[in-house]
């Protein structure tokens, strides 16, 4: 997560397609699935346990208590850095705290799907109602999307130039535009599939590397195949949302592969880590914006070098912070769940 957002930090303060530009984007294409992980391990975590109704409710209030407390801190860090004057005007410093920060979306996300934990519980728990929900949200919620913004290439449109095909096409956006599955649709189909790869049974090491990997290179191609058929960079930029099928892919593969193979002996490491993760999502955009007003970014050296040596030394900062406000009983609530 911290290299998506390092990598993706000066992206808009270059050309188009230029070097720069292109060996950002490689980076973000391979590490855009960090989000949806997060939340097929969340999936799989919520779904797979008991919670009630008042179980759900205390969790929600903990992640808005830390949503909060980190608002006020970006928007003192924010007044402090481009000045109070851009805040003050139109209340606009009440907007900035109540939707937090750029990267903070994913607290809110997060904070509806564990509203809706006890009303999906059924639904996991019956084989064959998970079964169908996940047909449909692969279908409608993944598949479909990515063909309609696959309409969007050149190429492509020539197709539906064809009256025939054209009005099959026309039609099927109407129609499913007036399903209005949203059940199914965005994280809510992460969140599902997280918990059902969890449940599969143990498989062969070897077919379930093999399968994972197969997975996620395809989704890969998919998505670099969209970056180099984008002709602006709204259209490149749609091909890494996270409904994206190769998205998907690249998200159910990898976590197919951990949960079948293992971590090769990364267990240790992840344990120690693991508590930290939280505080580490929650500050590095914070760090990343201090060392870019001190003029230290990804624009300071070779691309190439400066997206992993920054990515590193924002990781490292964020999870010394972390670790020191963490042995503390009244710090570590900001930092943990």
């Amino acid at each position: 997560m911290v290299l998506l957002h390092v990598s993706a930090f000066n992206t808009a303060n270059v050309p188009f397609k230029s070097h720069e530009w292109n060996v950002f984007m490689v980076f973000e294409a391979l590490t855009n699935w960090a989000v949806p992980v997060f939340v097929m391990i969340s999936g799989a975590m919520m779904l797979s346990k008991d919670y009630s109704y008042k179980d759900v409710l205390r969790k929600a209030g903990k992640l808005a208590f830390v949503f909060f407390i980190w608002s006020f801190l970006y928007l003192i860090s924010d007044i402090l850095i481009h000045g109070s004057s851009a805040f003050v005007k139109d209340f606009i410093w009440l907007q900035v705290f109540l939707q937090g920060h750029y990267h903070m979306w994913y607290l809110i996300m997060l904070f509806g799907l564990y509203l809706i934990v006890p009303f999906m519980k059924p639904i996991a728990k019956d084989k064959k109602l998970i079964k169908a929900f996940l047909i449909l949200a692969f279908i409608f919620g993944f598949f479909w999307p990515s063909v309609r913004d696959l309409m969007m290439i050149e190429k492509f449109k020539k197709i539906l130039s064809v009256p025939f095909f054209g009005a099959i096409y026309r039609a099927l956006v109407n129609i499913t535009d007036d399903l209005h599955l949203q059940m199914v649709l965005g994280f809510v189909g992460y969140f599902a599939s997280g918990y059902a790869i969890h449940q599969i049974p143990e498989m062969n090491k070897k077919k379930a590397a093999i399968c994972s990997l197969l997975m996620f290179v395809f989704g890969t191609v998919i998505v670099f195949c969209g970056l180099k058929a984008s002709n602006s960079e709204g259209m490149a930029y749609t091909y890494l949302k996270y409904y994206q099928f190769g998205v998907f892919l690249q998200a159910a593969g990898l976590f197919m592969l951990f949960k079948h193979v293992g971590t090769c002996g990364l267990v240790s490491l992840i344990a120690k880590l693991s508590p930290m993760s939280l505080g580490i999502y929650l500050m590095h955009p914070m760090i990343l914006e201090i060392l870019n007003k001190r003029d230290v970014s990804t624009l300071s050296f070779t691309s190439e070098f400066s997206v992993p040596v920054l990515t590193i030394v924002v990781f490292a900062v964020c999870a010394l912070i972390t670790k020191l406000l963490c042995m503390f009983k009244i710090s570590a609530k900001i930092v943990k769940l």
